[in-house]
């Protein structure tokens, strides 16, 4: 048996590299778990105005108050979660906020493991010949901090908001889209992507537009693939299945078809200057 190799390749500098890597890669997982805790306790007994109307909403979840839960405005995963959570560990009030705050942190460190699949399709994408080792450590490099800075600092641990899960399912079906595109996809992965892009939906209104756009990158994706027409209408079937419920339940309950009223309201807030906190019904526009 013999090995040939490019003029290019050093096997060895190539390990010694990818003990670096594997190093770099420890070492940012420690980082960001050690940054995110500080963050988390820091902040636990913080309250931001959000983060009060989804413990609201978690508590009409919970007492079996669907008429003041069921709202356009707020997105009904992340009040679940915490309901279930307080549930489960009933410590009383004056725990409820750092309880919260706990809760964030695991789903913090769900969103890196969500991060580290992504990065990996990333890096199984660049040609063999281009996958030297100064690439793959800049590359890294680049990712780990926009990973913190987005997490720690854009979205942050201290507000108590379901904008970490979002980042979360976004990552999941960035990767899982990277699996199709390679071609090496099973129809698990197809079930899998039509999950997290509807369970996003649950998270957030506006993860409906990009769950909508993924299906679409889908069709362009796994076009070539054996059964695709197949594989991409089970996509379709379980995000469905998952989004189209809620919609359903919204729609009647607001009398009119919406899949939820975040964008319009933000609009108004952030295009329209209507004042965010105490508005009284002014100016006339």
């Amino acid at each position: 048996m013999s090995f040939h190799f490019s003029p290019s390749y050093d096997p060895v500098n190539d390990s010694r590299a990818g003990v670096w890597i594997r190093r770099l890669s420890i070492g940012f997982c420690v980082i960001a778990i050690v940054l995110g805790a500080i963050e988390a306790w820091t902040s636990r007994f913080s309250m931001n105005a959000d983060g009060v109307q989804y413990l609201d909403n978690a508590t009409a979840y919970s007492s079996g108050d669907f008429q003041h839960a069921v709202n356009s405005q707020w997105s009904p995963l992340y009040p679940w979660l915490i309901g279930v959570w307080l549930a489960v560990f009933r410590w009383g009030p004056y725990l409820e906020f750092p309880l919260v705050h706990l809760l964030n942190f695991i789903i913090y460190l769900l969103s890196l493991a969500g991060f580290l699949f992504f990065l990996n399709g990333v890096l199984q994408r660049i040609p063999a010949e281009q996958r030297t080792p100064s690439i793959r450590i800049g590359l890294l490099l680049i990712a780990y901090s926009s990973f913190l800075y987005c997490s720690l600092d854009f979205t942050t641990l201290a507000y108590v908001t379901p904008d970490m899960l979002v980042s979360l399912f976004a990552y999941l079906a960035a990767g899982l889209l990277l699996g199709i595109a390679e071609g090496r996809a099973t129809v698990s992965r197809y079930v899998a992507l039509g999950a997290v892009l509807g369970m996003g939906y649950l998270a957030k209104t506006p993860f409906l537009i990009f769950g909508v756009l993924c299906l679409g990158m889908l069709v362009v994706l796994g076009r070539k693939r054996p059964a695709a027409l197949v594989r991409w209408s089970l996509a379709v079937a379980i995000f469905a299945a998952i989004a189209v419920p809620y919609i359903w339940i919204l729609s009647n309950a607001k009398s009119r078809f919406t899949f939820g009223d975040s964008g319009r309201w933000n609009v108004i807030w952030m295009v329209n200057g209507v004042p965010y906190y105490n508005w009284q019904g002014g100016p006339p526009r």
